[in-house]
């Protein structure tokens, strides 16, 4: 399927089983499972970030997107909704992307969106984008800078590359390693800074800010205590770079 293929439309759940056990919850991958609850997956800074985004890349109605790793559909809806623009989005996960469809039709059917289920080592489109949203889906790839020089090649002359990646400053605990690995299906390392913004070392940068994760309690991990906002749970990015 091609990237100017239109999406059907989504009258009701679209998903053809509801899990009854836990045991059907654990086997279910990281995005099969997002899907299941239709969680709103954001990246790290989440609308803070897509602020930061439109507004260095200058993205407006004139521009088309794509939302890489997609799950349901946050980043280019909301992005669509923020400037205007004409947005792809594709997913691994089939499930992932029924709830794209099925979020964008039942909360804004008016934007121009299309969502595809698709391998990103080998998803093509027959046009390029003007921007590229990646968030902190490159960990998601067996092979993170390869999938960031293939993005490359799906990119505009001029176009932007948006991303907002996590990194740690130094190896993952083993417990840590094994929660990012069984929980969320990432196997390559963890990157410390130099890593993430290596991976765009062949962009020119034009925005690019460091956030500094402030640890919770273990009462406000269990919903105990609730922080006085406004606040937002931020790693290192948002950044943006042009090509």
């Amino acid at each position: 399927m091609t990237a100017t293929a239109a999406a059907p439309a989504v009258t009701r759940w679209p998903l053809p089983t509801i899990p009854r056990t836990a045991e059907e919850v654990w086997a279910a991958s990281y995005p099969d499972f997002v899907a299941m609850v239709n969680q709103t997956n954001v990246m790290p800074g989440a609308h803070a970030t897509l602020s930061t985004w439109a507004l260095h890349s200058r993205l407006d109605r004139h521009h088309h997107l794509l939302d890489v790793a997609c799950t349901t559909g946050f980043t280019s809806r909301e992005l669509a909704r923020l400037t205007g623009c004409t947005a792809t989005g594709f997913d691994l996960s089939a499930d992932s992307v029924a709830l794209a469809r099925y979020n964008h039709q039942l909360l804004d059917p008016a934007l121009n969106l299309t969502y595809h289920q698709a391998d990103g080592t080998t998803y093509t489109s027959d046009h390029a984008f003007t921007h590229i949203a990646v968030g902190a889906a490159l960990g998601f790839f067996p092979d993170p800078p390869a999938m960031a020089r293939r993005l490359l090649n799906l990119l505009a002359p001029d176009g932007y590359i948006l991303a907002s990646p996590f990194w740690a400053p130094e190896a993952l605990p083993d417990h840590a390693a094994a929660v990012r690995r069984d929980v969320f299906g990432i196997t390559s390392p963890m990157e410390n800074r130099d890593q993430a913004l290596a991976l765009f070392a062949n962009l020119d940068v034009l925005h690019q800010a460091d956030h500094t994760l402030t640890p919770e309690s273990a009462d406000a991990v269990d919903g105990h205590v609730i922080p006085q906002g406004p606040w937002s749970r931020n790693s290192p990015g948002p950044g943006c770079a042009r090509g």
